[in-house]
């Protein structure tokens, strides 16, 4: 059972051309990686050209020009008219940029929340600040933002933005009346300030901060595209990120690590619903299409054995199942630090080795995948020697694949459907135990 599957991904996931960079420098010979979406990228150009004008056109309202002031033209109100039009957009877009971050992958979450409970991001603030600050010789290099970016987005976008749109809207609404829906909505910002004139200042004190934010966000992206060699500003043109050769040492830096990723299906097909683990990333493989930096392994119980393979990841996705204590053929998910936890219910393998003594191995050896996840399934029937899955188990086959599949996509991983059907040489499990041919026979 201990048959790995890296597949070279079909025609449609082939790698793109080494590309050159201006200096002639050639990129690193990996696949790009698909980091910021369609929806993303829209929502950051629209957002960053409203802001601008908004910051230029509130300007000139609160210090008006004296040729601009003294004419008898109607410049002002065409300046205030932009002005409250911009800010519709930027709040609509700045709407739907946070609703993507419900519906889009993992890098389109960073900018609405930061990690602060692990103590691994800021000890990576730290050195970023150090990198900024010219006291570390070499960065470390992330597929999405930094975690001193992902910081600054929140703070500067995430915080800020919506603070300028609910201190403008409540001026606005001023001249709007009590009776628009811009009073209705924000009128109890004069609550919190009943001297309108305090609610401009803020407003205007707000602008002063975006501004220093603007500036600072466009001199890191420019510098972190020349000094971190990656292409920083062309990625939320064209959504990819390409890492290039680093430090003209030859290594291949750590934006690529992500794409490393173990599909792993633990258990014994022999022992009905311990095979669910094998039977789900049997399934996967069937199913899927992914790149190379992706194993998919059936584990089968081979304990011990696959520290070599974890030891290899940086991410992994674990199928099993796993007593919780729950109906019979209910999924459970678990991430990262509570899956030694649940993978230590139960043993593996006649030798007793459980999966947690895997993770404990590799941790002792100084590498165990940093994002781990465990898709578990409640088990019906553990002693039915040469028996085929349950029903309540067999049904949760597709739900736990499609969930893996939503994980990997959420790690930047491309996953596509299966065209061509696999060879029987290509198969995980083959000789008359694949999945379909041993539940014919198990069930006769």
């Amino acid at each position: 059972m201990m048959n790995t599957a890296k597949r070279r991904a079909e025609t449609e996931l082939a790698s793109a051309p080494i590309a050159v960079d201006a200096a002639g420098e050639q990129a690193a010979a990996r696949s790009p990686i698909y980091v910021y979406e369609v929806p993303v990228r829209i929502c950051h150009w629209v957002n960053a050209l409203s802001i601008v004008f908004l910051m230029v056109s509130g300007y000139l309202i609160g210090t008006p020009p004296s040729m601009v002031a003294a004419s008898g033209k109607f410049v002002m109100g065409y300046i205030r008219f932009a002005h409250f039009a911009a800010a519709q957009v930027l709040a609509m877009f700045f709407l739907a940029r946070i609703l993507w971050a419900i519906f889009g992958n993992r890098h389109s979450r960073q900018i609405v929340y930061i990690p602060a409970h692990r103590k691994q991001f800021w000890k990576d603030i730290l050195h970023e600040i150090r990198w900024y600050a010219f006291l570390e010789h070499k960065p470390k290099v992330y597929v999405g933002h930094n975690p001193l970016a992902q910081t600054a987005m929140f703070t500067g976008f995430t915080l800020l933005v919506p603070f300028m749109i609910i201190t403008g809207f409540a001026l606005f609404s001023e001249g709007a009346g009590i009776d628009s829906w811009q009073h209705a909505m924000f009128g109890w910002v004069f609550a919190l300030w009943p001297n309108s004139q305090d609610v401009h200042t803020w407003h205007r004190l707000g602008m002063w901060a975006l501004t220093i934010f603007v500036m600072v966000h466009i001199y890191a992206a420019v510098r972190e595209d020349i000094m971190s060699h990656r292409s920083i500003i062309f990625s939320m043109i064209s959504g990819v990120r390409q890492c290039r050769s680093n430090w003209g040492s030859g290594v291949v830096p750590t934006c690529s690590k992500p794409r490393r990723v173990l599909l792993l299906g633990i258990g014994n097909i022999l022992w009905a619903d311990e095979g669910f683990g094998v039977r789900a990333v049997e399934e996967f493989h069937h199913r899927y299409v992914v790149p190379d930096e992706v194993t998919i392994l059936d584990g089968g119980t081979q304990g011990l054995h696959l520290v070599n393979y974890l030891q290899d990841s940086d991410h992994l996705i674990v199928f099993d199942a796993i007593d919780y204590g729950l109906e019979p053929g209910q999924l459970k998910l678990v991430r990262d630090e509570e899956v030694p936890r649940f993978t230590g219910i139960r043993k593996m393998s006649l030798h007793h080795t459980g999966f947690q003594e895997v993770i404990s191995a590799c941790d002792l050896l100084g590498h165990c995948p940093k994002h781990l996840v465990l898709i578990g399934c409640q088990p019906l029937d553990l002693d039915d020697w040469g028996g085929p899955l349950t029903p309540a188990v067999r049904n949760q086959i597709s739900p736990a694949v499609e969930l893996a599949r939503f994980i990997l996509v959420e790690w930047g991983v491309r996953v596509t459907p299966r065209i061509t059907p696999l060879g029987e040489s290509e198969w995980l499990l083959a000789n008359g135990i694949d999945h379909q041919r041993y539940e014919m026979r198990a069930r006769t």
